[in-house]
């Protein structure tokens, strides 16, 4: 339950080649066969990696690049279409920019294998002069609803955007109370 550990468990050598807020996940293929899914924001290539477990952890494959470029690795992964794909959410730099350094907008990404590939990043919040970071995503109840709670990290507040589609589309940012 977490109140002992274990030593450390062995792990492929290029695992001291990643950084940046690794991530875990258990996460389903669409066959619905599950696997453990580290995620690390910055690889040899500058890139997000990733390296999955089908044994709890016993034994890792070696980390490979995505080809995704990201501040972090995805914050938040959520199963859409009755669990046949993944959607995942990060914060990544403007596409392009060259006025802002260290801007930040959201990007979503989509796996139909559980999450060993995923589709090139689509941009879906911009808030030029602002910072949005961190998205979390939380499914409704009735499951007809995606909620994406932010952290925004120039004026230090909270917003909220929704999807009634499984993130095709996302409503406009507003502040959370």
């Amino acid at each position: 339950g977490g109140r002992t550990w274990s030593d450390l468990l062995p792990v492929p050598e290029n695992w001291t080649t990643v950084r940046n807020c690794p991530a875990i996940y258990r996460l389903k293929d669409p066959s619905g066969a599950a696997r453990l899914v580290v995620f690390a924001g910055r690889g040899p290539d500058g890139k997000m990696h990733e390296s999955h477990s089908l044994d709890d952890g016993r034994t890792w494959s070696p980390m490979k690049s995505l080809g995704l470029e990201c501040v972090m690795p995805f914050c938040s992964i959520e199963p859409i279409d009755g669990g046949r794909r993944l959607l995942g959410l990060t914060n990544i730099r403007r596409p392009g920019e060259k006025a802002e350094a260290r801007s930040n907008v959201l990007a979503q990404s989509i796996s139909s294998d559980g999450g060993l590939t995923w589709s090139p990043f689509q941009v879906v919040l911009d808030l030029p002069g602002l910072k949005p970071c961190e998205p979390w995503v939380v499914r409704s109840p009735d499951g007809r609803e995606l909620l994406c709670l932010i952290r925004e990290n120039q004026l230090r507040t909270a917003l909220f955007m929704t999807s009634r589609d499984e993130g095709r589309t996302w409503s406009e940012s507003r502040p959370l109370p």
